[in-house]
């Protein structure tokens, strides 16, 4: 019926469907997939550019049903499909490059499209060295250290291009840190 249930926690608001208990479950994931992939197709909701979009993941909505004498099975009601937008094989992330649909027993649920097209330009820019890319890094992570001291982990560096919402998409280095402590 389109209701939410929000939670602020720990200075994050959290917004997730409120699941009515009588809700059926959701099919198979490969239905799940083939009902979304359906749906953005009918409504053309990936743009014709010179992107292609694939399969992410799938995010299960669970809940269990329960009362005060009775606890019930766990039910996946809606399962959201995130879909990734991809540049030449790489991973493009960005506000305006965000694709979800939600499904449930009857079909679509909902859909999070906030996409843009992108043309391709001849921009020649200069790259920078591995050198230059390794400290600017140590120095933002340094000036993360200094705010919240610890432990500071390097999880994962992948290249992907970031598109702002603005004029231009380019290829950045992304790093994922864990800090402990």
């Amino acid at each position: 019926d389109g209701s939410v249930r929000q939670s602020f926690i720990g200075g994050v608001l959290y917004t997730s469907p409120d699941l009515p208990n009588e809700r059926k479950a959701a099919p198979e994931l490969p239905a799940v997939q083939r009902t979304a992939e359906a749906f953005l197709e009918k409504f053309a909701l990936k743009p014709n550019d010179v992107s292609a979009w694939e399969l992410g993941n799938f995010n299960p909505w669970t809940r269990q049903q329960a009362s005060r004498s009775v606890t019930g099975k766990p039910i996946t009601p809606v399962v959201n499909v995130r879909f990734q937008r991809m540049l030449d094989k790489i991973p493009c992330m960005g506000p305006n490059s965000v694709l979800n649909v939600d499904v449930d027993a009857a079909g679509v649920a909902g859909v999070l499209a906030n996409v843009r097209p992108i043309k391709r330009l001849i921009a020649v820019a200069e790259p920078k060295s591995s050198q230059q890319i390794g400290d600017e890094f140590q120095n933002q992570l340094d000036v993360q250290l200094k705010l919240h001291p610890g432990k500071a982990e390097l999880q994962s560096k992948r290249l992907i291009y970031w598109e702002q919402g603005l004029k231009f998409v380019q290829p950045v280095w992304k790093f994922d840190v864990a800090i402990t402590g």
